[in-house]
């Protein structure tokens, strides 16, 4: 679970994230780690807690599994926007428009965004993005626009074997600027009139 609370004018932007192996909360504009007062509860009995988590944040993001199953299914179906993250292989496309129609179905009618992780030049990853809003275009009535990449990084996979978050432990590097790259093109997307009443209704029902 990912939350995010939007700049205010002149103010400094901040995204904290959630990291479910620690406990711990980054916030990416100051790359400081705090600790998470109480510990991350199981979404089987979390209702509450999300529907506190809502008064005080302009975006809740969550992260889903790849594949799609029940739950993924209904929250897609509860959400505004879904951000798909894919790569250029085509098995990783596939699924990645396969998610988007089942999505379809179980009801999303928001808007779509992609994001095209492990790329290794930007090109590529407009490529990738490219074939993906086309063919979504073409068979679903979706036309997901390309807000970002994240770069082929050896860090990546460093910071995920030492279980911290990548943007803490090495915020120079390529994936990192990506991340705060990918973090300021979605502040402006927060609705100026925040349904947050009927959104979190709706989120909570799924643990019902």
């Amino acid at each position: 679970l990912l939350t995010a609370k939007a700049s205010a004018p002149g103010g400094a932007s901040a995204f904290p994230a959630v990291l479910p192996a620690t406990g711990r909360h980054t916030t990416h504009a100051e790359m400081r780690v705090v600790r998470v007062d109480p510990p991350i509860v199981a979404a089987d009995a979390g209702r509450e807690r999300i529907v506190r988590v809502a008064g005080d944040c302009d975006y809740v993001l969550i992260d889903c599994a790849s594949g799609f199953d029940d739950t993924t299914a209904k929250l897609a179906a509860a959400a505004d926007r879904l951000l798909v993250v894919t790569t250029p292989e085509p098995a990783a496309l596939a699924e990645s428009y396969a998610t988007l129609k089942l999505a379809r179905r179980s009801g999303f009618s928001g808007a779509a965004d992609v994001v095209v992780n492990f790329a290794r030049r930007v090109r590529d990853a407009e490529r990738t993005a490219r074939r993906m809003a086309r063919v979504a275009e073409q068979f679903l009535g979706l036309s997901p626009r390309c807000i970002g990449h994240i770069s082929h990084d050896a860090h990546v996979p460093r910071a995920a074997r030492q279980r911290v978050a990548l943007v803490s432990r090495y915020p120079n590097c390529a994936a990192s600027a990506c991340i705060r790259e990918i973090s300021r093109r979605l502040a402006p997307m927060a609705p100026r009139s925040i349904r947050r009443a009927h959104l979190w209704r709706r989120v909570a029902a799924l643990f019902l």
